[in-house]
């Protein structure tokens, strides 16, 4: 029994060292995103876009985010205050990134991106995350 107790505590810590470094990634990604002149946008305002937002901690220097649903539009999200918008916003703020939190959605957001603001270029969080 000690045996697979040590086993899962170092299974958490790998967990945990794997984590760290993903969050470090994506923040080292979106400061980079930022010195490209603009912060970029996060396209959901839901409950990954806190997780996120809360790992990365205040400095994660994203302008706001957008959300399909009207329910969501003109609030802030939990922990860090980041305002959510409707896509529409997207037309005038002409944001040079779009970072979307659910590449599912990938070709559809892509989609509304041409229409709105072409020339923006969109990542998903797992560009973010990757090695």
């Amino acid at each position: 029994r000690p045996d697979e107790v040590a086993g899962a505590v170092a299974a958490a810590i790998d967990f945990g060292a794997r984590v760290r470094g993903m969050v470090a990634r994506c923040r080292d990604r979106l400061t980079a995103l930022r010195a490209d002149g603009a912060s970029p946008v996060l396209w959901q305002g839901a409950s990954k876009t806190v997780g996120l937002l809360t790992a990365l901690g205040a400095d994660h220097g994203t302008a706001f985010a957008v959300d399909l649903s009207p329910d969501r539009h003109d609030h802030f999200l939990p922990a860090s205050a980041l305002a959510v918008r409707a896509p529409a916003v997207l037309a005038e703020a002409l944001p040079r990134h779009v970072v979307l939190m659910n590449p599912v959605y990938t070709a559809e957001v892509r989609a509304e991106l041409d229409r709105l603001t072409p020339a923006t270029q969109l990542l998903t969080i797992n560009d973010l995350f990757a090695v």
